[in-house]
């Protein structure tokens, strides 16, 4: 893939101090943009997607909203018109649909008045939304991403790090892997990802019934047992279970499961010739 790329990137850091505020991080994300020559990727009336994470229900880790109000003038001075854009996730809870995940969105100040902007959910109201792109992958021929984004002229990822047991280090690569990818995109990237029941260790509480987005998991007799035609890898029911009667075989895929992430942000990009820019 990296014979597709026409001359490596260049890398910006700006100092960050420990209890930085998203004001004052916000100020310093417009002096690394200007110093980075961004302008040169926005075209006048043309839109540009500004991606990232709204945060999840009760959680603390995500980035602020002034943060992208800040890229969104910057855009908009430049002569483009943003879009702060997200996709809703395969596991089930609020950011599983458009309706939900706008909810919460506004929740955590993702709104119009607070961003000078529209919040998209850019997959439709369930992940229905997609289309395939060609790309020159090992594991994929085609990706199915978004269908809206080849209207975008510009993309600006805005990324929060974080540790993630099977991508490692989530950042700009599952943000655009992840995030621009449909509901079908998900799944294939997750596919590999089968969960096994430890019996002894399991309750019966039937709390990853309740969970599981494919209905995959079940009673059979006494023990609980997964249907893997149905398992959609996603891993809710690992983060249901209290007496982690839960497991996964992590080190067996995530090799994997880290080259197709990487392979479908390719395809996110691959329209966008130096009209991407990547803020983590």
């Amino acid at each position: 893939m990296l014979s597709h790329m026409k001359k490596p990137a260049t890398v910006y850091f700006i100092p960050l101090e420990a209890r930085e505020t998203p004001e004052s991080l916000a100020s310093k994300t417009a002096l690394v943009l200007d110093k980075a020559g961004f302008r040169e990727m926005v075209s006048s009336n043309k839109l540009s997607a500004i991606k990232q994470h709204f945060g999840e229900e009760g959680n603390q880790g995500y980035l602020r909203p002034p943060i992208a109000r800040t890229l969104g003038e910057m855009i908009k001075r430049a002569g483009g018109r943003p879009l702060l854009v997200e996709t809703n996730t395969l596991y089930y809870g609020q950011r599983s649909n458009s309706y939900d995940h706008l909810m919460l969105a506004h929740r955590h100040g993702f709104t119009v008045e607070n961003l000078g902007m529209p919040v998209v959910i850019m997959d439709g109201v369930n992940g229905q939304n997609q289309h395939p792109v060609a790309i020159p992958g090992e594991h994929f021929s085609e990706v199915h991403l978004v269908t809206d984004l080849p209207f975008f002229d510009s993309i600006f990822v805005l990324s929060h790090l974080k540790g993630h047991m099977a991508a490692g280090m989530g950042g700009t690569i599952k943000n655009l892997g992840m995030g621009f990818s449909s509901r079908a995109g998900k799944l294939a990237q997750h596919a590999d990802f089968k969960p096994k029941f430890k019996q002894s260790a399991c309750v019966r509480c039937g709390h990853c019934l309740s969970c599981c987005p494919a209905e995959a998991i079940a009673f059979v007799g006494e023990h609980i047992g997964v249907d893997v035609t149905k398992c959609i890898g996603c891993g809710e029911c690992y983060t249901a279970c209290a007496s982690q009667a839960v497991e996964f075989d992590w080190g067996g895929s995530d090799r994997k499961f880290q080259e197709k992430m990487a392979e479908y942000a390719f395809g996110a990009i691959i329209r966008h010739p130096g009209k991407a820019a990547f803020l983590n």
